[in-house]
Order: structure tokens, then sequence, then C-alpha cells
């Protein structure tokens, strides 16, 4: 029996709905983006309400092709909305030397290359890579190293003299710059940017591990928690999945 062209016609816009979300996982598998729920619930939905569209054989075809078009015209403004305006968080995890440098050092998009040396002698190494791209932008990386005893004394005595770290808050109603978090002692480095762009030391006495933050955010005028800024502003909510 041949079909209608408003029976194509839907048909048309079911599969739009599906190449979306398959795009989308695609891209966010290629380029280390944490896929938004949201974003993936726009067409799984449109997928859903079009399903009637297609399996009602005697939907008259005019209806079929309103509520089609409204719902492809629907879908693609709000996919594209949220797309733009929404963060687009790109979260890579490296285990290893190997890793780092294959990514920091042979990346033609990244500037500066990664100095390990300055970590001195180290059992373990671990990096990972935040970036929330939205209207106010984050980038965050995280430097985390596991040393035996003798070493890791000797990298906390050669952070002692080598950093400078703010004491108090820096502003009235600031959070403390000396904090603790999962199981790390962090302090702030004294920065001419603060808090636009930041360095964080933490040190972890249980694991013998030194956590080192490097953070930008020139949209960022103030802190006034800094667990939720690890969490949300550094991507240490993804790092602590990453590492457990």
């Amino acid at each position: 029996m041949r079909k209608s062209k408003a029976y194509i016609f839907s048909l048309i816009a079911t599969g739009v709905f599906a190449s979306i979300l398959i795009l989308y996982i695609f891209i966010c598998l290629i380029c280390s983006y944490i896929p938004s729920l949201i974003l993936i619930s726009i067409p799984v939905t449109a997928i859903l309400l079009s399903l009637p569209m297609v399996l009602i054989k005697k939907l008259h075809g005019a209806i079929r092709v309103i509520l089609s078009s409204f719902l492809l015209i629907l879908t693609l403004v709000s996919f594209a909305f949220l797309g733009f305006w929404g963060p687009t968080v790109e979260f890579r995890s490296f285990d290893n030397a190997k890793e780092i440098n294959e990514y920091y050092n042979k990346n033609d998009n990244i500037n500066d290359d990664f100095d390990f040396e300055k970590f001195g002698e180290y059992k373990n190494i671990s990096n990972y890579k935040y970036h929330s791209m939205a209207i106010f932008s984050q980038e965050a990386y995280t430097t985390i190293l596991k040393y035996n005893e003798n070493e890791f004394e000797a990298e906390k005595s050669k952070i002692e003299s080598s950093y400078k770290f703010y004491s108090t808050p820096i502003e009235n109603e600031e959070a403390e710059p000396i904090f603790s978090y999962e199981g790390f002692s962090f302090r702030v480095e004294i920065s001419d940017w603060y808090p636009k762009e930041m360095n964080l030391v933490g040190i972890n006495e249980a694991t013998n591990e030194i956590a080192f933050i490097t953070f930008y955010d020139y949209d960022l005028d103030t802190i006034d928690d800094y667990e939720e800024f690890l969490e949300y502003y550094c991507g240490w909510r993804y790092v602590i999945k990453e590492r457990n």
C-alpha cells in the first residue's frame, strides 16, 4: 500500500529526532563531553510523542502534518537554545604520564607543555581536565600525585618554601582560603588575579598524595564556599567519581 505524504513526513520527523539524539551522543563521546540529561531528554521525548503519528494509521493527514511540524520546530528550537545557553562540560581523565604527555605535549590545541619535573619523584600521577563552556566559562586542571614517605615529606617542604598562600579571607564575607575536602587539606596561592586565575594545593597526609589545581574563570568575582567551588567550578564531582 502506498504511504501518504503526511505519513512519510511524520516518519522523517521521527528520524530527525533519532538523528539528533545519536549525533549528540556521538559528539559527546569523541569530545569527552559529559552528556546533558536535559539535552538527551528533548529528542527522546520527541520520539515518544511522534510515535502516535507513525503508528496510528487512521490519523488524519492534516493533523499528522501539523503535530509533526509543531513537534519538529519545538524540538529543534529547544535543543538549539539549551545547547547554546546551557553549559557543555568537557571532562578528561589521564591515569599516567604517558596519557598526560600524549594529550598536553602533543595536542596542537594546547599551548603549554606539561611540566613533569616540577613534581619531583612521584610514584603515580593522574590528571583531570574540566572545562564548562557556557555564558560563564570555567576551566580547571587538577594533577594528583602519590609519593613514598620520604619524597612526600620532601615535596611538602618544597611547597612551603616556594609557595605563598593566603592565610585569611581575601575579601569580606569570602570563604576561608584554608579548607579540607575529600581528605585533602587545601590552601590557595596568592594571586594578582584572584579569583579569576588561581592555584590551589591540597595535601593528603593519609595517602601521601598532593593535588595541584590550576583554575580560570574571568567572570568570577567572589568565592563564598570552597567545597562548592571545587565540586562545580573545578569539576571535582567528576574527579571523585573517576578516582573511586
